[in-house]
């Protein structure tokens, strides 16, 4: 049976009112354009409702897109959590659609909501995908100026609105916290940097938040506006934001990898069949507007819209005891212990491959030269035993570029194999004396998460 029916899900508890349902209707529709509505969410004397903008936009890319809705159960979450990104770049990140949510049930990471209803566990984010649009930033009046237009080739931008569902402190449904963030793929691209750096750096950088600029005194007051704290919670926030992150990017080169593991919820699954079956039924009616249409496009609008999928169902924490459960991939082992974490990556890694293609191009260069060169000197000989002498090596030295020639293809063809997910395991940490009384019983890691694998 689906868990879904429990999981809170921000697509499910928005719009919450009326007049936002209409306008959220009107967008889908193509009855407004985004810039037409911007003036709905002007508060006077507090300013432009960003957040509640963005969400909008979110929800309207969202339907637009089919609805499509990945949910990461709590051991994938955390195996994720303990993969690295250190070497990925944005041109690695890949989305299914223009638009998806990521549904993170039973996530323990919180956002900042303010200093009322402080800390709120994670629900989920909106992922959207943008290309071809210009860079816009927001100065300190809260006015919008051009950063730069858009790149040729533009690699896009991901626009993230991460969802803190509401705690005991909330007041009521709506008194929840967000955070939204647009991470640049193509500055990630200029700068060189993997995603890592770049998430950091743009959490770290006072210069982008643009979150309270243009909003009044008594905006950030009544918590129109969460700014993130200056003491040590600031630090505890943005740490909570990278593993979210960390999760969602991860889970996006996951689904664009080597064996996969995905499930289509089987609400969803049966939705999309009664959906087919009740479409099919009415395109044999003459007349839909007769009772029996009008029955079967009743049933057809109380199918639930949502196309979910299920992200590493079998991923899973195993049995560790209490002292091995504190240690983490970015913690080293307490001395004495048995066991430590080994961080999950992604195989092949393609800096090592971009490398290895440099290496490979400039060899290839070489050869090429070295053959042409004694090809030159072959030609300009007139006597017949010289040249019978170096036709031999002449021979060898085309072979040698022929073959690293098709090194540097297979090589840079490799760049664009699908990776495959290394998952995170604990490994024994013995001592000298532990090393040589167990090296005969260590037969092969131990593998906290995922599936055992024998060495």
């Amino acid at each position: 049976m689906s868990a879904l029916p429990s999981i809170p899900m921000l697509p499910h508890e928005v719009p919450r009112d009326p007049i936002h349902k209409e306008i959220v209707e009107a967008l889908v529709e193509g009855a407004v354009t985004p810039r037409q509505v911007m003036p709905l969410f002007m508060v006077p004397g507090l300013g432009f409702h960003r957040s509640l903008y963005t969400l909008t936009l979110h929800i309207m890319e969202y339907r637009l897109a089919g609805h499509q809705t990945f949910v990461i159960p709590e051991g994938m979450q955390k195996a994720l959590a303990q993969t690295s990104m250190v070497e990925i770049q944005g041109e690695d990140i890949h989305v299914p659609y223009k638009s998806q949510y990521i549904s993170l049930p039973g996530c323990g990471l919180e956002i900042w909501g303010g200093d009322q209803t402080r800390w709120h566990k994670v629900g989920g984010a909106f992922i959207r995908f943008s290309q071809g649009e210009d860079r816009i930033g927001i100065d300190g009046e809260g006015k919008h100026y051009l950063k730069y237009e858009a790149p040729e080739d533009d690699p896009g931008m991901l626009n993230l609105y991460l969802w803190g569902m509401e705690n005991e402190l909330s007041h009521g449904p709506g008194d929840d916290a967000s955070l939204w963030v647009t991470l640049d793929l193509y500055e990630i691209q200029k700068r060189n940097i993997d995603l890592e750096t770049y998430v950091r750096d743009i959490l770290w950088d006072p210069e982008r938040d643009e979150t309270n600029k243009g909003f009044s005194d008594l905006a950030v007051e009544i918590g129109m506006v969460t700014t993130m704290p200056k003491d040590s919670r600031g630090k505890r926030a943005k740490e909570n934001i990278v593993t979210v992150l960390r999760i969602i990017f991860n889970a996006l080169l996951y689904l664009d990898s080597q064996d996969a593991e995905m499930e289509m919820d089987p609400t969803s699954l049966h939705a999309q069949k009664e959906r087919e079956r009740i479409t099919k039924a009415l395109a044999r009616i003459k007349n839909p507007k007769r009772s029996r249409g009008r029955k079967l496009n009743r049933q057809l609008k109380k199918l639930p819209p949502d196309r979910v999928v299920w992200v590493g169902q079998s991923v899973h924490l195993g049995t560790i005891n209490e002292e091995e459960a504190e240690d983490t991939p970015d913690k080293a082992p307490r001395r004495g212990r048995r066991r430590g974490w080994v961080r999950g990556h992604w195989w092949p890694r393609r800096d090592t491959i971009k490398r290895k293609v440099a290496e490979a191009a400039a060899e290839e260069q070489r050869q090429l030269e070295a053959y042409r060169e004694l090809q030159q000197a072959v030609t300009s000989m007139k006597d017949a035993e010289d040249i019978a002498t170096h036709v031999p090596r002449l021979a060898s030295l085309r072979a040698q570029y022929a073959e690293v020639k098709d090194q540097a293809q297979q090589l840079a063809g490799s760049l664009d194999a699908k990776r495959r997910w290394v998952k995170p395991y604990i490994t024994p940490r013995l001592s000298t004396t532990e090393q040589e009384e167990d090296r005969a019983t260590i037969a092969s890691h131990v593998y906290v998460l995922g599936q055992r694998e024998e060495a």
